[in-house]
């Protein structure tokens, strides 16, 4: 007999399809291998050094801190909490899980199914300064703290998935997947994609500017972005169900952090043409180094 040693992680994930057919795995199992491949595919161990893949760190006798490279401002690492409601070890693990911070330290109960209670936790919840002071915050579904960001609340098709699932690999479909997919599909460089499952069984999706002090465009610019994808999914395009399981999100409502105007004197409302402008031509500049 031939035994395979498998060395495992803990990897929680939110399954989207049916967990009696398709499982729901809560770990990440490797075999133990006298070789990797040279997949490029960084990871960070608990020293802050960086390996190539995981393979190559177990074979080390690492231990994983997050995935993705390793970076310095994750090095003192403190834990935060996510707007999925789960404590992360850093900033850089939550990001590595496609999660936004809501804020610093460990998840405190907020009562989301208590609107008498969230409000009276979140009052002993600190939250970070917001990163502009040029915006509308939104605050997502069971967060404490505002953010300056284009929100999506999305429904999905769940048998659509399962169907998906089984006619391609087999595997669970995971919100993971989804955010992954819809970021190929936001072209400004300065926005990125975070997202989780909400407790009203949504996709919370976030299109945050990637700059921790925004200006106001690059605001605008991620707004629009939302509102594209938006759009995208209310009208069941073509572009978005070409990416498989993008093809299951059937509606979505958004809600953005729209730029006030700053209460100095001569103070002008802001030149959406121009915020237009900047938007197309990152998207543009971004096709052409594609291309």
């Amino acid at each position: 007999a031939v035994f395979v040693f498998f060395r495992c992680i803990p990897k929680p994930q939110v399954c989207l399809t049916t967990v009696d057919k398709f499982g729901c795995s809560q770990h990440e199992c490797l075999p133990r291998q006298l070789t990797c491949d040279q997949a490029r595919d960084p990871v960070c161990d608990t020293n802050h050094l960086e390996h190539s893949n995981l393979c190559t760190l177990y074979q080390r006798g690492k231990s994983l801190l997050y995935k993705g490279p390793c970076q310095p401002f994750c090095r003192a690492a403190e834990p935060v909490c996510g707007h999925n409601g789960e404590t992360y070890s850093s900033v850089c693990a939550a990001y590595s899980d496609r999660v936004a911070v809501d804020y610093l330290g460990p998840c405190q109960a907020v009562g989301v199914l208590s609107v008498s209670s969230s409000v009276s936790e979140c009052a002993a919840v600190k939250c970070p300064s917001l990163s502009a002071t040029e915006c509308k915050p939104v605050i997502p579904p069971g967060a404490c703290c505002p953010l300056c960001a284009g929100m999506l609340r999305v429904l999905f098709d769940k048998e659509k998935l399962d169907t998906i699932a089984k006619v391609t690999n087999k595997k669970p479909i995971t919100v993971l997947e989804i955010l992954q997919k819809i970021r190929m599909h936001v072209s400004v460089p300065q926005c990125d994609v975070f997202g989780y499952f909400s407790i009203e069984s949504e996709i919370v999706i976030l299109i945050i500017p990637v700059d921790h002090y925004p200006k106001a465009l690059q605001i605008e610019a991620c707004n629009r972005e939302a509102e594209k994808i938006e759009s995208l999914i209310n009208s069941d395009s073509p572009a978005l169900a070409s990416h498989v399981p993008l093809s299951a999100l059937i509606i979505s409502q958004v809600q953005v952090s729209s730029s006030v105007p700053s209460a100095g004197i001569g103070a002008r409302p802001p030149c959406h043409f121009c915020l237009f402008l900047l938007s197309l031509g990152l998207a543009l500049r971004l096709l052409w180094t594609h291309n």
